[in-house]
């Protein structure tokens, strides 16, 4: 495991400046972006190593049956079937991990519905775009009630814990 430290196969909530990652429709596609709240961690995500090294990014949640894998395109980021996904470069940094291909990293439009924007895309914001993965998810009740009711998506992933009153 490089210093990234993503086991291939298991379920993590990437997110960015404090707000995860979700899948909206538009266009009769899935698109994805930012969520709308900071500390919404969004839909969970699972990476597969492929033999080259690169990973292939499965979302946990979409509204088409099949549609599941992160693609890039001159748009954005969309989900589409395995065999048309983007394989994606995954770098540790200091503060977490950056994806992209080449030279160019995952970020998202700085204002407005904050799409995920592709690597180069005039479009994008390019201030530091560095992705941290959060595995287990832990929650007090009182905070998840309210998650919940603000749009935490994929609530399979998330571990309740009691805290004493």
């Amino acid at each position: 495991m490089p210093g990234h430290g993503i086991v291939s196969g298991n379920k993590y909530f990437l997110t960015c400046q404090n707000r995860g990652v979700k899948a909206q429709t538009s266009s009769r596609w899935d698109w994805l972006r930012l969520t709308e709240t900071e500390g919404d961690f969004g839909q969970a995500v699972i990476f597969h190593e492929n033999p080259d090294g690169l990973f292939t990014i499965e979302n946990t949640h979409s509204n088409y049956d099949g549609y599941r894998y992160w693609s890039l395109d001159h748009d954005g980021v969309y989900l589409d079937r395995w065999e048309s996904a983007t394989p994606w470069e995954v770098h540790a940094t200091n503060h977490g991990i950056v994806i992209g291909k080449g030279t160019h990293t995952l970020n998202a439009l700085r204002f407005g519905e904050r799409w995920l924007g592709g690597p180069g895309s005039k479009y994008a914001d390019h201030d530091d775009f560095t992705w941290k993965l959060i595995k287990n998810v832990m929650f007090p009740i009182k905070v998840a009630e309210v998650l919940i009711g603000k749009g935490l998506h994929d609530m399979s992933d998330v571990e309740f814990a009691l805290q004493p009153v």
